[in-house]
């Protein structure tokens, strides 16, 4: 999730982090900094630039992809149009696609942003029909909620409770 880029003869941290970033970094590097939920975004980054640059350590990029509403639409609507593929039974006369190539082409470019729901059921959908499975991309953030989602979901299924004792039962 974090990749390493060099300005001219400068190391600084990159402008698309956001305040979450560096409290996960903070906190996952257990960096010593206090009352940092407190501090704003430009607080933190001045804060972990004075630090990291003291202790030598390498400042860091934001890896992960950042969506904007264009890009989003994109994405959305090739998941429709292999959705649609895949509803219609592969029928490439009433599709947008000529042939498998680029319906491949469009899932190994959509996994990139797994990170959206639609995208990982399109995945999921057209996986059955691939020799060589697509791997959605996920990051560890999304990765950590759904793992956290899926540990409620099981918690909250009610379990069989069986008591001892005398029950009357009337018709």
């Amino acid at each position: 999730m974090i990749i390493i880029y060099l300005y001219i003869m400068e190391l600084k941290i990159h402008n698309t982090f956001n305040k979450n970033d560096f409290i996960h970094y903070i906190e996952q590097n257990r960096i010593d900094i206090c009352s940092y939920y407190e501090l704003s975004k430009i607080e933190l980054r001045n804060k972990l630039d004075e630090l990291l640059t003291n202790e030598c350590y390498l400042h860091f990029r934001k890896k992960t992809h950042c969506l904007n509403i264009v890009l989003k639409n994109e994405i959305l609507l090739k998941c429709k149009k292999i959705n649609s593929l895949i509803l219609g039974g592969f029928n490439y006369n009433n599709s947008f696609y000529n042939d498998i190539d680029e319906v491949i082409n469009d899932a190994i470019h959509i996994s990139e942003f797994a990170d959206l729901s639609t995208v990982r059921k399109t995945i999921k959908k057209i996986n059955p029909f691939l020799i060589h499975k697509i791997e959605p991309i996920i990051s560890e953030l999304k990765l950590k909620e759904i793992n956290d989602r899926q540990k409620i979901k099981t918690q909250a299924i009610p379990n069989l409770q069986v008591k001892k004792g005398k029950v009357l039962v009337y018709f």
